[in-house]
């Protein structure tokens, strides 16, 4: 079953039914209808979401943008949320719309100009908005809502009033649902619509289509007369569930639009119907939710953030927040906004230092609101746990190895000391002339002991294994362990944090670092002695540069006391190296400059 609705209409000559109606009877200009056809990982799909803000912007109570996710754009990958709807892809595919690229979007569902398709460049929309509400209208319609947020039963009343003649076939309307502030990906938010980029990278999605309220996705016929003066009248009840695949419904952040049109084509008007909600048994009450589930650190450092939501009636402008850390002294943060019923916002805390440990407790609690006592403490406080990260060994000689995929120009990496110092960095890389992966090896040379992080960015948004060859990475420390890997499942970026020490803590080569392995000169200019302590095995002496390429070799076999081995250097460019000392899969590294 599509959705569960009622319906009821009637015709009448004049009349109020509702609180908030009559529907006006004084003639007035056409209102305009933007429905934009849009998706997930289209490039340049920022720009019209910003295009077409700006223009309701300008024109409000006379333009209603519609974002229609649909298309091969909006096909979510792996582990992102689906924005479709099918009443989307039926709007999209209606005969005439000749949807050709994206974004792009039809004004009023109909023709302009030389257009041969409803669906055109976002570059036209403005100055064909300005044509339609210039001319004048022979409907009104408008509509009131009411909403309780304990059943989520939306009950909507609505009225149209004809100040003129309407085709003799009739007319249809349409109520669609939409919803603001829905926090996604979206492939080059950051580069065409940037104030729409949260915090945390995530995108903020505006009046995205979540569901056409009618029977039919394209509208229904009004019935009755459409004749000057005669007043049309119906009622859709409906209830918003939890979610649309997946992506949570929330309520406050809902808006609901009614549009008249002549058959499938031609708005004649619009309206945004305004919600009210009932329901709510407290006036003073605040929310607490999403705690940050935060990442390992090696920092002593985090500023952790929530979600709090207004569940009273009263409009909320400030709350006490408190926070500590491992049962540490409590913070104290006041927040001051404006959240009216059921809406919320994300409340980012300033950074708290505590002292870091294997297993830590993030404590969180919203302790007063508008000077006062919240009225349900039951929903005031939060906790999440975060671990320390892992310790590695002596990683001067890191290697990082990344399988780009086919698009390989739209993948960059760096490595980062928590100071923000970049140690290593790559791509972007050619494309492939098909879909499949190519190695890249880089050796990584640590400073110093410390935090430090890699992140891979996919300027795309679909990270490295989309279905465009399976991308991985994977970064190894000195000893051949893995300090992190990925499957390259991921959207704009991956990031993991993680903390080296010069201790060796593996069996073997701890011996060798502590008896003696030394290199002088450093700097060299003709040859280097590598000197060490041996016990009894094979050994291997190489000369490395720092993209992994091995330079000179030597062997030592059934190897026992002092070595001291000679290479030379004279032949080198100018820079730094790496010298590797092996044995039985082991091996410890220490780094030279050949001047």
């Amino acid at each position: 079953m599509k959705k569960l609705y009622a319906l009821s209409a009637a015709v009448c000559l004049s009349g109020s039914l509702f609180a908030q109606l009559p529907v006006s009877t004084t003639p007035s200009n056409k209102r305009s209808v933007l429905e934009e056809f849009t998706g997930i990982y289209c490039q340049f799909c920022p720009d019209g979401h910003k295009i077409a803000n700006n223009i309701a912007a300008a024109n409000p109570g006379m333009f209603f943008p519609v974002n229609i996710h649909t298309g091969g754009y909006a096909n979510p990958q792996a582990g992102a949320p689906d924005y479709r709807t099918a009443d989307g892809d039926a709007i999209a595919a209606q005969p005439g719309m000749g949807i050709t690229g994206y974004p792009q979007g039809a004004i009023n569902r109909r023709l302009f100009g030389t257009n041969t398709a409803m669906a055109h460049s976002r570059s036209q929309w403005a100055s064909n908005a300005a044509t339609v509400m210039a001319e004048a209208s022979y409907v009104n319609v408008a509509g009131q809502a009411t909403l309780d947020v304990n059943t989520r039963a939306l009950v909507i009343d609505m009225e149209a009033y004809f100040t003129g003649n309407g085709p003799a076939a009739g007319n249809k309307y349409s109520v669609m649902l939409l919803q603001d502030n829905v926090n996604g990906p979206q492939t080059a938010g950051a580069t065409y619509n940037p104030t729409y980029v949260n915090p945390d990278g995530t995108y903020r999605h505006m009046h995205m289509l979540r569901d056409v309220l009618n029977p039919t996705s394209l509208g229904d016929a009004m019935g009755g007369a459409n004749t000057t003066g005669t007043t049309w009248s119906n009622q859709i009840t409906y209830t918003i569930p939890a979610a649309y695949t997946g992506v949570a419904a929330e309520l406050a952040d809902l808006s609901l639009i009614i549009f008249i049109t002549e058959g499938n084509t031609n708005t004649v008007t619009a309206a945004e119907i305004p919600i009210s909600f009932t329901g709510l048994t407290t006036s003073l009450n605040a929310s607490l939710s999403n705690l940050s589930q935060l990442p390992e650190t090696c920092s002593n450092t985090v500023a952790p953030s929530f979600k709090m939501r207004n569940e009273g009636s009263t409009t909320l402008t400030a709350a006490t927040v408190t926070y500590s850390i491992n049962g540490g002294a409590p913070q104290t943060y006041n927040w001051t906004g404006s959240l009216t019923s059921l809406q919320s916002t994300i409340v980012q805390l300033p950074a708290t230092t505590f002292t870091l440990a294997a297993t830590n407790t993030l404590a969180v609690a919203i302790s007063a609101v508008n000077g006062g006592s919240d009225e349900d403490i039951s929903n005031n406080a939060g906790t999440s746990s975060f671990n320390e990260t892992p310790n590695y060994g002596n990683t001067v000689n890191m290697t990082f190895k990344i399988n780009q995929d086919r698009y390989g120009s739209e993948t960059t990496w760096t490595i980062k000391s928590d100071a923000g110092t970049t140690i290593a960095s790559g791509g972007p890389y050619a494309n492939l002339t098909a879909n499949g992966i190519l190695l890249h090896t880089q050796q990584v040379v640590a400073p110093a002991s410390g935090c430090y992080n890699v992140e891979i960015l996919d300027s795309y948004g679909d990270g490295i294994n989309s279905g465009y060859g399976a991308g991985n990475a994977e970064l190894t420390d000195g000893q051949g362990h893995v300090v992190w890997s990925t499957n390259g499942i991921f959207g704009s970026s991956i990031r993991k944090e993680f903390k080296i020490t010069s201790s060796i803590n593996t069996t073997g080569l701890e011996a060798l670092s502590n008896e003696g392995f030394a290199i002088y000169p450093n700097p060299a200019t003709d040859n280097i002695n590598v000197a060490f302590e041996a016990q009894n095995g094979t050994y291997q002496i190489s000369i490395v540069d720092l993209t992994g390429r091995v330079l000179a070799t030597q062997t030592l076999s059934n190897a026992t006391g002092s070595q001291v081995v000679e290479m030379p250097v004279n032949e080198l460019a100018t820079g730094n190296y790496l010298v590797t000392i092996a044995k039985d899969g082991l091996k410890f590294t220490q780094k030279i400059s050949v001047l």
